[in-house]
């Protein structure tokens, strides 16, 4: 919603300052030359938002959180303690680490 909105002002306050120009040299016809770039405008900001989550993500993947780290914390000393067994304490880990996978 928000990136809509945006995007709407963008374009009202382009059309705005640009005024009356004449049609870029395009070849597309009456009316599409002046609506192309707006068009390639629209398309490269779906892009970006389409593919931004992902890109987020990728780079999130190989940090390891305050609460992973504490997480292992925690399943140590519990395997410390002698609360779990050592294929547990395996087991518990390696879910962890398959989370960030």
């Amino acid at each position: 919603m928000r990136l809509g909105a945006l995007l709407f002002a963008v374009l009202l306050l382009w059309s705005c300052a640009a005024g009356p120009a004449p049609p870029l040299p395009l070849g597309l016809g009456p009316g599409f030359d002046q609506i192309f770039p707006i068009v390639l405008l629209v398309i490269a900001a779906l892009l970006v938002w389409k593919c931004l989550p992902s890109i987020q993500q990728r780079f999130r993947k190989t940090d390891r959180s305050a609460g992973d780290l504490e997480a292992e914390a925690t399943i140590r000393q519990r395997y410390a303690r002698g609360e779990v067994t050592r294929e547990q304490y395996l087991k518990m880990l390696d879910d962890l680490q398959r989370k960030h996978r």
